[in-house]
């Protein structure tokens, strides 16, 4: 059969916006080309910063990404991330660890948390009876 030819696109975030406001254009570009000059095409953008209602922005020209899809484009692990979470590509394991650490982190602190509740609790009960005792 052959050796599999690598695409020389790739479909990747390319960062606009102000130093304190990260504002990303999802863009369709040569794989060699720098990241930091315009894409060919962009098909979508993404606002990272949570709005009011704690939700990251992103939007895409679908017919376009199936456009580029065809042509056999690379995705950067970025894109990967949120096409995934959108439910056109799969969901990469990496999100699936991250979540598993965060559960487990947020259940340490919620154990933590009821043994300082405990252990205060204890200590106002010893104190009021030695209060009492010495009265």
């Amino acid at each position: 059969m052959g050796l599999v030819k690598q695409s020389s696109l790739s479909v990747r975030l390319i960062r606009m916006g102000c130093k304190n406001r990260p504002f990303y254009q999802i863009g369709a570009l040569p794989t060699r080309r720098r990241s930091n000059l315009l894409p060919d095409e962009v098909i979508g953008n993404v606002d990272p910063i949570p709005n009011q209602n704690n939700e990251i922005i992103a939007s895409c020209d679908l017919k376009r990404l199936a456009y580029w899809t065809g042509k056999g484009v690379v995705f950067s692990k970025g894109i990967q991330n949120i096409l995934g979470m959108a439910g056109w590509l799969p969901i990469p394991p990496a999100i699936y660890i991250k979540a598993l650490e965060n559960r487990e982190n947020k259940r340490q602190k919620t154990d933590k948390s009821e043994e300082q509740t405990e252990e205060s609790d204890e200590f106002v009960v010893d104190s009021l009876i030695t209060k009492k005792r010495i009265v």
